[in-house]
């Protein structure tokens, strides 16, 4: 993400080079990733389900 941005702030302050496509796709979908990382690391959240029962157990005699 910060070579994309990087990148990017470089070849902008140049006078006969633009900024193509390609840097600019690194950059934005590094950001993505980020985005998606942060998701997947973040603890999932479960349905609420039916608690369960503790097991019986037989009379004692």
């Amino acid at each position: 993400m910060i070579d994309g941005f990087g990148t990017m702030g470089s070849v902008s302050g140049t006078r006969y080079a633009s900024v193509g496509a390609g840097v600019v796709l690194l950059a934005l979908l590094s950001v993505v990733m980020l985005a998606a990382a942060v998701l997947i690391r973040l603890p999932s959240r479960q349905a609420s389900t039916i608690p369960q029962m503790p097991p019986t157990q037989p009379p004692q005699s």
